[in-house]
Order: structure tokens, then C-alpha cells, then sequence
């Protein structure tokens, strides 16, 4: 309740729907429920508990309610920056631009002087979109060819960047010839290596002129939604607590058909976490560190490892 309300107000309306007063705000799903005008020393603790699990191998490796709770945060933060890209004329995002980036766009926008919590949030969220995004090319002018993500996924871009230098290729409007509407061979090929000339010179062209659009391809339909953000910041943080993983992946277009197969949820995160080594059998315990048993606790002959848990073991 406010602070203006009167204590007889108070105790009447608790009365009348026989609640009970909470005279102590604790914390929800780990987080203050009270937020005063400092949010950096409300938040502070937070800050110092990820970086002391950061910081170690066995803190390191967040836990999986550590990770789906902050998933599904940031993925839902990120909803927000992408109605601001993609729908310039809302009072929102014209509220943002004026206060934070009036000179520029949402892509070029800074964090600014003492910026407001809401802004702070959905700017950290942007990685999302630098790391999973894809360009899709119309005139090439906002497309810088080194740093953005504008070939089809798993392309490295191979050139010379001393050639690029040279000849002042810095965008994808560079390598495009806008009279007739078409790729630069010439200069493409001089400059690229031929694996990625050949995917360069496949990308579709617009005959209109039409400007670059920023795509989010993990959905059909190209836009940004709360659950396929979910799945991709899951998929990053997993990731990055398997650093030490000694086994190699499979590369992103046979991960891409196997996430889309008609196969239970669970039964594909099992099979990712066998080929990621993320499966926390007593093997993998015992090398991060824990005073565990290594022993199988079905037969106790051997040591549980991932080949023992799925083929050697007798009661696999």
C-alpha cells in the first residue's frame, strides 16, 4: 500500500478481503521486490552473485534454474527493443529516440547520461539481435560486411582486409552495383575468397532500391518473438557453461533440421546435452571438482560416463 493511505483505510480494506499484511518485502524468483530510485545498489547483489559463479570453474556453471530464469528475462526484455526497431512510429519508441538517440537509430544508439532503468534493460538486450539477427540486404549502406551478420548462417567471411582498404569497401553497398542492380563480380571475387563469393553472389538483390532489413531467422516469418529468444539466449548460456567441452558439435544446418524434427522436447535437449557434453553424469562431476562417487549407481563396475550410461553398461 502507499504511504498516503490512512492506517484506519488500511486495516479496513484488509479486513474486508481477509488478507494478510506484509510489513517486510522480501524477494521474488530472486529478485527485490521493492525497487527504490538506486537501482545499481539494489541490484548490486546480483551483480556480485553471477560474477562469483563467473569466476571459477565449478562457479562458473550456472544452474539450470539460474539459467532458465534468465532466459527468459532477457528474452522477454528483448520483445521490447524489437517493437522499438520495427515499429518507429509508436509512442514508445518515439519517446526512446527522442531522449536517447535523436541523431541516429535504435542500431548506433548509446546508453547515454544517467539513463532510465527501462532503457539500461532493453540495451543490454540488443546482443540478441548482433549475435542472432541476420541482414537482409537492400541497398547495403547500413550492412557493414566485417561485423554484421549478413550471410546465410555457418558462412565465414573470408577476404583480404587490406584489399577492402584499399580499394575503400567497408559495406555491402560497396560490392553492389546499384545501376544495374546487381553484384560487383569482379570486385567480389578480387577481394573474397571463392567459398563465400559463391554465397555472396547467391543473396537476392531488390529491384526497388528498398533499404536494409534486420531479420530474426529463427522464426518463419522473419520477426522477433518471446519464445524462439528464449530458446536462442538458452541455447548461448548453455553454451557458455560448456567451455570446457572436448567434443566437437555438429555443424548449425544439421543442429537446424534436428531442433525442427517431431521428436519430444526432452529427448532433443538429451541428445544435445550427449553431443555438447553437458551431461552431468559422475565422470563430468568428478572433473569439475565434486567429491562424488564415479562409480555407476545402477551396476557399480564402472565409471559413469555418457558411453557407459548409453551403451556399456548392463542395464542400458
Amino acid at each position: 500500500m502507499s504511504r498516503n493511505v490512512p492506517q484506519n483505510g488500511f486495516n479496513e480494506l484488509k479486513q474486508l478481503l481477509n488478507v494478510k499484511a506484509v510489513e517486510i518485502f522480501d524477494k521474488y524468483l530472486g529478485l527485490p521486490t521493492m525497487i527504490g530510485k538506486s537501482k545499481t545498489r539494489i541490484f548490486n547483489f546480483v551483480k556480485d552473485r553471477v560474477w562469483k559463479k563467473l569466476k571459477g570453474w565449478k562457479e562458473s556453471t550456472l544452474s539450470r534454474a539460474d539459467i532458465e530464469r534468465m532466459s527468459f528475462n532477457i528474452a522477454l526484455v528483448a520483445k521490447n527493443w524489437w517493437r522499438i526497431y520495427t515499429q518507429p512510429e509508436t509512442l514508445l519508441a518515439q519517446v526512446f529516440k527522442g531522449v536517447y538517440f535523436a541523431q541516429g537509430d535504435l542500431l548506433g544508439a548509446k546508453r547515454g547520461y544517467r539513463p532510465s532503468y527501462a532503457w539500461s534493460c532493453i540495451l543490454q538486450s540488443s546482443w540478441i539481435f548482433q549475435e542472432g539477427g541476420r541482414w537482409k540486404i537492400g541497398d547495403g549502406s547500413q550492412v557493414d560486411i566485417l561485423h554484421d551478420q549478413w550471410l546465410p548462417q555457418g558462412v565465414p567471411i573470408i577476404g583480404s582486409q587490406d584489399l577492402m582498404a584499399e580499394f575503400g569497401v567497408s559495406n555491402v553497398s560497396h560490392l553492389i552495383d546499384h545501376a544495374a542492380k546487381s553484384w560487383k563480380y569482379a570486385l567480389v571475387d578480387f577481394i573474397f575468397y571463392p567459398a563465400t563469393v559463391s554465397h555472396i553472389l547467391k543473396i537476392p538483390l531488390p529491384l526497388n532500391g528498398s533499404v536494409d532489413t534486420l531479420m530474426w531467422p529463427e522464426t518463419v516469418d522473419g520477426n522477433y518473438c518471446s519464445k524462439s529468444g528464449y530458446i536462442f539466449v538458452r541455447r548461448k548460456l548453455l553454451g557458455a557453461c560448456s567451455s570446457t567441452s572436448s567434443q566437437p558439435s555438429l555443424p548449425a544446418p544439421l543442429w537446424k533440421k534436428f531442433w525442427r524434427t517431431s521428436v519430444q522436447p526432452r529427448c532433443k535437449e538429451v541428445v544435445w546435452r550427449v553431443v555438447s557434453s553437458l551431461l552431468l553424469v559422475r565422470a563430468a562431476l568428478r572433473r569439475r571438482g565434486m567429491d562424488v562417487d564415479p562409480l555407476c549407481p545402477v551396476c557399480a563396475d564402472e565409471e559413469e560416463t555418457v558411453f557407459h550410461l548409453f551403451v556399456s553398461c548392463p542395464v542400458a
